[in-house]
């Protein structure tokens, strides 16, 4: 993985810069991303590479950024290469279209931002670091680097599924314990 790679320019995509500027500091305000320490405080450290998707046709989303968390440099592991990625517990959505009908309750969930909702704790986050520059028309240097991680899980991990699953399957039980007419199904 080159140094560009890693910082991820598109020279010649100056709007899908001014639009990635935005989402990075909406994430920023949101408290989704925040400023990384220089130096980092955990065992583990890895920069995810990242990369713009333009779909100038959309109609909500043009510009969105994506992790390459299975990333790796030569005789190196990338970060899903050593996360554990627990078994998939979502239930079988044929499963839950049949329950549907028959119950006599349904929850339906909104879960947009879903990862975004879940906190990481302080000590897993320079696991999940990335680049970015101070001033995108500028070139990286060191300079002109910021470096930040994630606050909140982030889409693109193998382990982030599993860890929105159990998240949603524990709020589920809690809810349960407050009205015990919901459904034992999820």
């Amino acid at each position: 993985m080159t140094f560009l790679g890693t910082v991820c320019i598109d020279a010649e995509l100056e709007g899908g810069n001014r639009n990635r500027c935005k989402i990075i500091e909406d994430q920023l305000q949101k408290e989704f991303i925040e400023e990384a320490p220089h130096v980092p405080s955990g065992t583990t450290c890895y920069y995810i590479p990242h990369q713009a998707v333009i779909k100038t046709e959309s109609a909500t989303t043009k510009t969105r950024i994506v992790l390459d968390a299975s990333s790796k440099m030569k005789s190196q592991l990338s970060l899903n290469n050593v996360i554990y990625q627990d078994p998939l517990i979502l239930p079988n959505l044929c499963g839950i279209l049949l329950r549907a009908r028959v119950g006599s309750k349904i929850v339906i969930v909104d879960v947009n931002k879903a990862f975004h909702m879940i906190n990481l704790q302080e000590s897993e986050r320079d696991a999940v670091r990335f680049l970015w520059l101070q001033a995108v028309n500028q070139p990286p240097s060191k300079d002109n680097l910021r470096i930040l991680r994630f606050f909140r899980l982030p889409f693109g991990i193998n382990a982030s599924p599993f860890l929105l699953a159990i998240s949603i399957k524990y709020e589920i039980e809690q809810q349960r314990d407050i009205d015990p007419t919901l459904p034992r199904q999820t």
